[in-house]
């Protein structure tokens, strides 16, 4: 995924695919087929994770909007809401 952070290894000092290249040089052929399994692997487990953040950040934007809608309705400012629940006295802190 572009724009991701994609091309990470440019951190591990693999700036380019001549770098990967060499650094992988000391592994058999069998070693970088394992290898690729494993990158393959977690690749799929950070896209599954990615997709089900974009999924609870959508469901919590959906939710959010709701309130918006029912405080127009009540016409209610979300800022008068605010200092309402900061001047509420079940809201304010106990000073020990």
């Amino acid at each position: 995924m572009p724009g991701n952070g994609a091309m990470k290894p440019l951190s591990l000092g693999l700036t380019d695919s001549r770098s990967l290249r060499k650094a992988l040089k000391v592994l058999s052929s069998e070693d970088l087929l394992m290898l690729n399994e494993e990158i393959e692997a977690i690749a799929l487990e950070r896209i599954e994770e990615e997709e089900i953040k974009g999924v609870k950040a959508s469901e919590r934007g959906q939710v959010i909007d709701s309130f918006r809608e029912k405080l127009a309705l009540e016409g209610i400012t979300p800022e008068e809401l605010l200092a309402f629940t900061r001047d509420s006295p079940g809201t304010s802190k106990r000073k020990r």
